[in-house]
């Protein structure tokens, strides 16, 4: 399916410009320009609406002159896409294009079997749905709050933001209401306009100032934990998450083995004397390559100080494993959103093999050797 990015930003005006992350300024995610660069006062040029009736900014109650796809693209490599005068993050791009944002991009150039498993099926974007799941995302599970308490299965597909997305305020259908005042900081959406997540983040969006929390118990509730960027990933695949929550799927079977990765779980709180996660990092007390949370970080929303600031990185053995360790949130070059090829891991095969002391040995740091 070859996407047409650009047709599509009339048609999803509606939207909002929740799929950002955060906009470059002194005043973090805060965005800076002309207001008529996103806004629109009277919605008529030459008496015509600016958008089409299909995308009318006012259904959301914003205002918007366009949304998620048509400012958030760019044809080029750069990771920014100018709107009027300012410049927002390129969050759809040509695929393969170099340095990337710290959520991955989705693929300008169109997706097609096997490469739109790189990435999550986002019908805003333009995406089709996948045959093989559904709309139901993958480890759905309502016992655990589901996407933002959803008792039933979902009835559309995943979308940027709202109900049924990511971004912006879950208990709000339309994406662009989800989002409203977002980009401007007068709502305390939380870190990347990811609704009570936590976080610290880079007045440029840089993967290498990115703070993410993460708590060491597995266990996170409704009320305990939820800050995490792990538990807005539980929202959707609660099945796939945690470690000993008995009340769900677990992820270590009755005799104490591990079945399904753990998030949330300190490096060093799995070290053994024939293990060396907690020297996760080598010499550099962190990786962008496979980042890791900070149990330091709770306060939700958008922190003021760069995590270079904020009381460096975990001490080593310190970081807690997320899902976003090894994923991309929007997705990236590898299946399964992976931030690096697993098929090209190799145990045991010393510094002249695949993969040596990349993605999964970033934390299992002798099991390459």
């Amino acid at each position: 399916m070859k996407l047409s990015v650009y047709s599509r930003s009339i048609l999803t005006a509606a939207l909002g410009v929740g799929l950002a992350c955060a906009l470059p300024s002194a005043a973090l995610a805060k965005v800076k320009g002309q207001c008529s660069n996103c806004h629109t006062m009277h919605n008529s040029q030459n008496g015509s609406y600016v958008v089409s009736s299909l995308g009318n900014p006012v259904m959301s109650g914003v205002l918007l002159k366009n949304g998620c796809v048509g400012c958030h693209t760019t044809t080029g490599t750069d990771r920014r896409a100018a709107v009027g005068d300012s410049l927002v993050p390129a969050i759809i791009r040509p695929a393969q294009a170099t340095n990337p944002l710290p959520g991955g991009y989705f693929d300008s150039d169109g997706v097609s079997t096997p490469t739109d498993t790189h990435y999550h099926n986002v019908g805003s974007i333009g995406y089709q749905q996948d045959s093989n799941i559904g709309r139901t995302p993958p480890g759905f599970d309502t016992t655990e709050g589901g996407a933002v308490g959803l008792t039933t299965t979902w009835d559309t597909q995943l979308r940027c933001a709202g109900t049924y997305g990511c971004h912006g305020d879950h208990s709000q259908a339309d994406e662009g209401k989800s989002i409203a005042g977002g980009h401007h900081r007068q709502t305390a959406i939380g870190y990347r306009l990811l609704k009570g997540v936590a976080g610290t983040e880079s007045t440029d969006y840089e993967i290498a100032e990115n703070g993410y929390s993460g708590i060491t118990t597995g266990l996170y509730t409704q009320t305990s934990g939820n800050y995490t960027i792990s538990y807005l990933c539980n929202e959707c695949h609660g099945k796939f998450h945690g470690w000993s929550d008995s009340s769900r799927a677990e992820a270590k079977n009755a005799d104490g083995a591990w079945i399904r990765h753990p998030t949330d779980f300190q490096l060093s709180a799995a070290s053994q004397a024939s293990d060396a996660y907690a020297t996760y990092g080598g010499t550099s007390p962190y990786n962008i390559e496979v980042p890791v949370g900070n149990s330091a970080i709770t306060t939700v929303g958008y922190n003021t100080a760069h995590v270079a600031d904020f009381g460096n990185w975990p001490a080593a053995g310190a970081g807690v494993v997320m899902c976003i360790s090894c994923h991309y949130a929007h997705g990236g070059d590898y299946p399964d959103l992976l931030r690096w090829s697993y098929g090209t891991m190799q145990a045991g095969v010393g510094a002249t093999g695949a993969g040596y002391g990349k993605g999964c040995f970033r934390c299992h740091t002798n099991k390459d050797e």
